[in-house]
């Protein structure tokens, strides 16, 4: 059990808890209320209001209604309960996908409106091990809420200068719900603000993550113990470019791989010779090819064929390193979102033979503070990990 922070209770201060729609939030709440804290409710799907909370004096708000003034005047404590996602019988983990990627799209929009954030806690029911458990045949919870736990070591970086206590909280699923709310108390107020992320068991096991650094000699690396077969064949999207080139030339190195690389990039097999120039003659050589071409000159115009052409560059020189290696490579312009997907793995299975493994390495940048980011940030970064 963590050491309780004990502090002063004012009228400014506010615990903002998020409505999971079953008996934990009624158990956090009312544990709260007890403790003589000020406490709304925040629905972040849509709701019916509940008159038992108006008549335990606890604000509700929805989500879709919420302004950046309704709590700027409030020194904010806010705790996640997502809800608690069972798929029995190992059957699809993405049987709740689209509710549970609502929620937790709307907590991150939601810290736009949280401006002086004292605590931000999540809550989701897993193996009460951070992931690292395992689950018996019966039961296994959703896997996409462990999302949260990146969401609370950016959060914490980006609210260091207000001293933000951040934390992402796995409480095993198997635990009852009394006691989980006490649980959820205990490290609201844990005195050690240092922490990022906690597991609690039901055997009221308490765990935590410490980065060690290790020293890894990979010519000590025993790869026979691998399952990986003869000749065999990776899918790998994103893998042109960035950092997913680099795994794959370990691969290579180590078998005898033959690797489609799914990218959104046209490539273009033939580059002119100025190619290996620096940047800014790069684009002096565009220019005036446009202008012998007498096309359009504009900054997006050269900007767009600059990238396109970076973006071939290293594709080429990936392809190149591969090959090198004495394995194969081939890229395939594809989106892994589109819907059509499917159907050109099975174009490629037909062409090169059964596929090995997949190597998800597709990924979109939008770099700004979260409480600068829009819902069209998110789901241009999150689509492609997850849809894709």
């Amino acid at each position: 059990m963590p050491d309780h922070l004990i502090e002063k209770t004012s009228n400014n201060h506010l615990t903002i808890v998020t409505n999971e729609r079953g008996e934990l939030t009624d158990k956090v709440v009312k544990k709260l209320l007890n403790e003589g804290k000020q406490v709304a409710l925040l629905n972040l799907l849509d709701f019916t209001a509940d008159k038992k909370w108006s008549d335990l004096g606890v604000a509700e708000y929805s989500f879709n209604n919420l302004n950046k003034d309704i709590f700027s005047k409030k020194i904010l404590d806010f705790i996640h309960l997502h809800p608690k996602f069972i798929i029995e019988n190992n059957h699809n983990i993405f049987t709740y996908y689209h509710e549970e990627k609502q929620i937790i799209k709307n907590v991150f929009l939601s810290i736009k409106h949280l401006k002086q954030l004292n605590r931000f806690i999540t809550v989701i029911s897993s193996d009460g091990l951070l992931g690292r458990g395992f689950y018996d045949n019966t039961y296994i919870t959703s896997p996409f809420a462990g999302g949260l736990s990146g969401l609370i070591k950016t959060l914490s970086r980006e609210m260091i200068h207000n001293s933000t206590y951040c934390r992402y909280l796995d409480i095993d699923y198997k635990i009852n719900n009394n006691k989980a709310s006490s649980i959820i108390i205990e490290e609201l107020y844990d005195s050690n603000k240092g922490t990022l992320e906690v597991g609690r068991t039901e055997n009221n096991e308490r765990y935590t993550l410490e980065i060690i650094k290790e020293n890894f000699n990979e010519n000590e690396y025993n790869i026979s113990n691998t399952t990986i077969n003869q000749n065999p064949l990776f899918l790998v999207s994103g893998g042109g470019k960035g950092i997913a080139p680099y795994c794959l030339l370990k691969l290579a190195k180590s078998f005898k791989c033959r690797f489609i690389l799914l990218g959104r990039s046209e490539y273009l097999q033939s580059l002119p010779l100025w190619i290996n120039l620096s940047d800014n003659e790069i684009k002096e050589h565009i220019v005036e090819d446009l202008k012998n071409k007498k096309q359009d000159i504009s900054l997006p115009t050269v900007k767009k064929i600059f990238q396109q052409m970076m973006a071939s560059r290293e594709i080429k020189e990936t392809i190149s390193k591969i090959k090198d290696l004495g394995s194969v490579a081939f890229y395939l312009q594809a989106d892994i979102t589109n819907n059509n997907i499917s159907e050109k793995i099975k174009s490629i299975e037909t062409k090169y033979g059964k596929i090995s493994g997949i190597i998800h390495a597709a990924g979109n940048l939008s770099d700004k503070r979260i409480e600068n980011k829009s819902a069209e940030d998110f789901e241009k970064v999150y689509s492609v990990k997850i849809d894709g």
